[in-house]
């Protein structure tokens, strides 16, 4: 059963004061009622940690009561190690995560808690199947001057990034433009190209 905002979360039936800043990483609103009274978070026993909300998905989310940490996520303590609150109940219920997997909450609710939510894939999976810049730009099939990236036209750099060649040969020809835009630098410029290509042709070679 959800507990009405303004009253401490914990389900003592006390009303909590509004809160006079913002604070992400503790979940405090500007003007909006802390979810707790002091200490009083530490009271939730097992089975009072979250209660039922209707979310994307067909089965309600399980949504938790403590207050969040940084990125959103609930979390718990448990015999003085902190947990993530949708980890521990899934390890609690489920059973243990692969090696090198991590819990992607299919709601993409992050304080759902419920198991039936959770399914354990890689990270990359759950970077990309995520709404951050990681998995904007994997999802772009062209460059933001439209060239598409695939086939001759992509290139992959040395950390993995998608590259737009036709963008790479544009901006080559401009910084060559702007360098060399003064008159005396362009004949400058001039002069060494022909001297080398004199040079190869002494050689015997066809300079392009």
């Amino acid at each position: 059963m959800s507990i009405p905002e303004g009253l401490c979360q914990c389900g003592c039936g006390k009303p909590t004061r509004l809160s006079p800043y913002s604070d992400a990483t503790r979940g405090y609103v500007k003007g909006k009622p802390y979810r707790f009274l002091p200490g009083h978070h530490r009271k939730l026993q097992l089975g009072q940690e979250w209660y039922e909300a209707p979310g994307p998905l067909p089965t309600p989310c399980h949504i938790w009561k403590g207050k969040p940490e940084g990125q959103g996520y609930g979390v718990i303590t448990r015999g003085g190690v902190t947990h993530k609150a949708h980890r521990w109940r899934y390890l609690r219920e489920v059973g243990p995560i692969p090696d090198g997997y991590t819990l992607d909450h299919l709601c993409r609710v992050k304080l759902c808690t419920n198991p039936e939510h959770m399914e354990p894939v890689s990270h990359r999976t759950n970077v990309l199947r995520g709404v951050g810049p990681t998995a904007a730009n994997a999802a772009k099939t062209h460059c933001k001057h439209g060239h598409p990236l695939s086939g001759e036209n992509l290139r992959i750099n040395a950390k993995g990034q998608r590259i737009c060649r036709e963008c790479e040969r544009r901006a080559a020809r401009e910084k060559m433009r702007r360098k060399y835009a003064d008159p005396q630098q362009r004949a400058a410029f001039n002069a060494y190209r022909q001297a080398w290509r004199d040079e190869q042709r002494r050689k015997g070679y066809e300079p392009t």
